[in-house]
């Protein structure tokens, strides 16, 4: 039987004492409790060194928590650098914020394979992968090359950036690319889904110009616009997102007393 499988980059691992907090969380922690699944992601430790980076495994009810710690080089390169010092401030329009370092971006991208590695240890090929937010762009495509054909959806809960902003971040052809390795990108409201649109096409065209090949399927980024939905969420409401066998992607909203619904084709 196929499972949900969510990957963010913190995980709310339950605790009688505490509270979970953030809208992120809520919204993936009422899904798993629905459905049961599989949540992936940093317990929020460092150690200092790379032998004592391991996965564990606590389970509560329906619900699988996979954690590890991370390094001291990979939270400063992978959290406190490339996503926060790059991505965050280019994803609400700071261009002049922007601070981008070779060495944070490689450490960005060793965080994203770790994870991928973890999601091809733990899949079966009919499970359902979910993965959340401006921290894990790269991640389907190592999947990909893990030669992983699971559906995988990617909701990003930041504003998205335009092209010209991008620009000013030497790996943003890459990240875009990497980007549309993805079944399906759900993002906040409508102006973002029509400016990843245009990202997406614009990098696409850079490719056929170039004559250069995706590092993995073009054709996932030459139907991007096809995968590509607004699926409003915010800190008060809970998002969830199925991948279904048919060859279509239904996401839902439920917030408000209101339920948004879209349905769109997938490769």
């Amino acid at each position: 039987m196929s499972k949900l499988i969510i990957l963010s980059n913190r995980v709310s691992i339950p605790n009688g004492q505490k509270t979970t907090a953030g809208g992120l969380a809520v919204a993936i922690q009422d899904a798993l409790d629905d459905i049961g699944g599989v949540w992936l992601g940093w317990n929020g430790e460092r150690v200092h060194k790379q032998e004592e980076v391991h996965f564990n495994i606590f389970r509560k009810d329906k619900v699988d928590y996979v954690t590890c710690p991370l390094t001291n080089s990979q939270y400063s390169d992978y959290y406190a650098g490339f996503a926060n010092n790059s991505l965050w401030p280019a994803m609400h329009y700071r261009s002049d914020l922007i601070e981008f370092k070779t060495s944070e971006y490689e450490g960005y991208q060793k965080v994203n394979s770790l994870f991928a590695q973890k999601l091809a240890e733990i899949a079966d090929p009919d499970d359902t992968i979910w993965v959340h937010d401006y921290h894990f762009l790269n991640v389907a495509k190592y999947c990909r090359e893990l030669g992983m054909q699971n559906k995988i959806g990617f909701f990003l809960h930041i504003p998205f950036a335009p092209l010209f902003i991008w620009q000013k971040i030497p790996c943003a052809q890459q990240l875009i690319e990497d980007l549309c390795q993805y079944d399906v990108v759900g993002l906040q409201t409508d102006k973002d889904q029509k400016v990843c649109m245009q990202d997406a096409a614009a990098a696409y065209g850079q490719l056929r110009r170039s004559g250069l090949a995706s590092t993995g399927n073009p054709d996932y980024a030459s139907n991007a616009v096809q995968r590509c939905a607004a699926l409003p969420a915010n800190d008060r409401e809970a998002c969830t997102l199925r991948i279904q066998g048919q060859g279509t992607v239904q996401g839902s909203v439920s917030g408000g007393g209101l339920f948004r619904q879209i349905e769109l084709p997938v490769r």
